[in-house]
């Protein structure tokens, strides 16, 4: 680069020179200059040929006091700067981690805020299903907010124990900060656990009403039971009472008329016994249903089974002695009519062969 600089006394005369520059540094962002420059070279350059270096050599050389006086102003200064420079730094490192400190106290405050409407609820339950639902939730919520937000106040307790042993200059109100997250940590798990023995409490109400009505149920049903059981067994008594001193009637008709003396008081007879086995049918669904009611309630081990295995029992012989004896009566009242019809063929009687007699026949079919 060139350059005019006017010489004093030479008049209008000035001196013509030349000179050039020597970059330190590398010339742009991708040049590496050390592949043809050496570090000592640029090193020896920076140290002994810079032009601020030679001109500070050539001046003290010189004996320029008002140079040296300088110099030393300006090393004082340098150092002073230097100083405020490390002051103003830790002052904004100290305001950084702060700022820091308070902003993680304020989430951690606002995150435990947020975590006590849930544990200051006043939902109990309404029925021993929801109460359970309930537990099972808040202790997934107490677990997962218990280890997540220890986590947190641990960090937050070591922020701030190292800034105050930093020497932080606002130690007092991080101290402040930290006693009240604490304290608001405290209160939360107190709430939590408080909600934890009131929902076990209330589990444990839900349950007993629960079992309670489980249990009143059954008796409820034993009872239902007990008594359909007991009504069940009156009303097949009573039928079965009814039944038997009907078929003792029976009983009691068949063959109580007097024998027969002729064809026509037979079929008189036969006629009656058959009105009777028309009622014997009549009656025979009746019985039937007596006997299924009995069996049942045999099955059902009721606690009368004794007195109703007896009236079964009685039953069922009653039955087989009416059906049998009104067989026999029958067999009997056929072999009567047979007789007596035998008798009128073969015995002719008064008045045979008289004009207006009885005739041969009559009665037999």
């Amino acid at each position: 680069m060139g350059w005019f600089l006017p010489v004093p006394n030479w008049g209008n005369w000035g001196v013509l020179g030349r000179t050039g520059f020597y970059c330190i540094g590398h010339h742009s962002t991708s040049d590496d200059s050390s592949a043809y420059r050496s570090v000592d070279e640029v090193h020896h350059w920076d140290q002994q040929d810079h032009p601020i270096a030679r001109l500070r050599r050539f001046l003290r050389l010189r004996g320029c006091e008002q140079v040296s006086r300088r110099q030393s102003q300006v090393d004082r200064l340098y150092v002073s700067l230097k100083d405020l420079v490390e002051e103003r730094k830790a002052k904004l490192e100290q305001q950084y981690w702060l700022y820091q400190l308070n902003r993680e106290v304020d989430e951690l405050e606002h995150w435990i805020a947020e975590k006590e409407v849930v544990a200051t609820s006043p939902e109990l339950g309404q029925d021993f299903e929801h109460v359970t639902v309930l537990q099972e939730k808040f202790l997934e919520f107490a677990s997962e907010t218990g280890s997540v937000g220890q986590e947190r106040i641990a960090a937050v307790n070591q922020m701030v124990d190292e800034l105050i042993d930093y020497g932080h200059a606002d130690a007092a109100t991080i101290a402040e900060w930290k006693d009240g997250v604490n304290e608001a940590w405290a209160e939360l798990l107190e709430l939590m656990e408080t909600r934890a023995q009131m929902l076990a409490a209330s589990h444990e109400l839900h349950k007993f009403f629960n079992d309670c009505t489980e249990e009143l149920l059954a008796a409820c049903e034993q009872c239902r039971l007990h008594v359909a059981s007991v009504a069940d067994k009156i009303r097949f008594v009573g039928a079965a009472r009814d039944l038997l001193a009907w078929m003792d009637g029976v009983l009691g008709q068949i063959g109580a008329a007097e024998k027969p003396r002729d064809v026509s008081s037979v079929e008189l007879l036969m006629s009656e016994h058959q009105s009777l086995k028309s009622e014997m049918d009549a009656r025979a669904k009746s019985v039937a249903a007596c006997l299924e009611l009995g069996k049942s309630l045999l099955l059902s081990k009721s606690p009368a089974a004794d007195e109703i295995k007896a009236h079964v029992d009685k039953l069922l012989a009653k039955k087989k002695e009416m059906t049998e004896k009104w067989d026999k009566h029958w067999e009997w009242l056929q072999q009567s009519e047979s007789q007596r019809c035998q008798v009128v063929l073969v015995v002719p009687p008064r008045g045979w062969g008289v004009p207006g007699g009885p005739t041969m026949g009559m009665g037999c079919s």
